[in-house]
């Protein structure tokens, strides 16, 4: 089985849990998605099995950012499978819904290697994508693989130069939110390491993008 994953992060306004449980009531009422509840998480059905929702604390993400956050996490060994793409597929689709149902201040994604490498004392460290400061200012620390800025962080970073980012995907919303999906060929590659690489690879020219970026 392979142990990787990719997160999706909804960096939130309002209190986590009630923000989920308002989630789940807009998914009952449109009967649009099927899940089922365990002890710590939200397992989603059909078209999206193998994905899960769930709440961590402050101490269970590797962000520097003290509050609580949701997760959308699909499993890598899933993905592998023979109906992986249309798992990541229907994933990504699943994005710009939790981002009409649960207003973020900010959402991201990104492959659990890579989140496994935050902090200055990690091999290769990479920066938190996000801080409280950052986040107050309406900038990010870090980009990462997927990437959703609502109007106002739009605002900061200028539409143009956010749609030029060089992203396999970019997509803009009808409310003037963008997403950007570093690269969505993961699935052609044959394990877990070369998915890793082939994210880092996606990530460069991004990742120095942002670095010229004055702001």
């Amino acid at each position: 089985m392979s142990e990787w994953a990719i997160y999706i992060t909804l960096i939130l306004r309002e209190d986590s849990e009630m923000v989920l449980s308002d989630l789940l009531d807009s998914i009952d009422a449109e009967e649009k998605y099927n899940y089922f509840h365990t002890n710590t998480e939200v397992l989603l059905e059909n078209r999206l099995e193998g994905a899960s929702l769930s709440v961590r604390n402050d101490d269970l993400h590797a962000y520097s950012y003290n509050k609580s956050i949701i997760l959308f996490h699909v499993l890598g060994e899933r993905l592998e499978r023979s109906y992986g793409r249309q798992l990541l597929d229907s994933a990504l689709a699943f994005v710009p819904y939790l981002y009409r149902e649960c207003d973020p201040e900010y959402m991201f994604g990104m492959h659990d290697w890579r989140i496994e490498r935050i902090g200055e004392n990690q091999p290769h460290g990479l920066p938190s994508p996000i801080t409280e400061d950052g986040l107050a200012d309406r900038r990010i620390e870090h980009p990462t693989w997927l990437m959703l800025f609502p109007p106002a962080m739009v605002e900061t970073y200028g539409r143009d130069w956010l749609l030029d980012l060089p992203a396999e995907t970019v997509e803009e919303f009808d409310d003037g939110a963008i997403m950007t999906v570093a690269t969505e060929s993961i699935l052609d590659h044959d394990s877990p390491t070369e998915i890793a690489e082939a994210v880092n690879e996606a990530m460069a020219p991004i990742e120095d993008a942002f670095e010229q970026r004055d702001l």
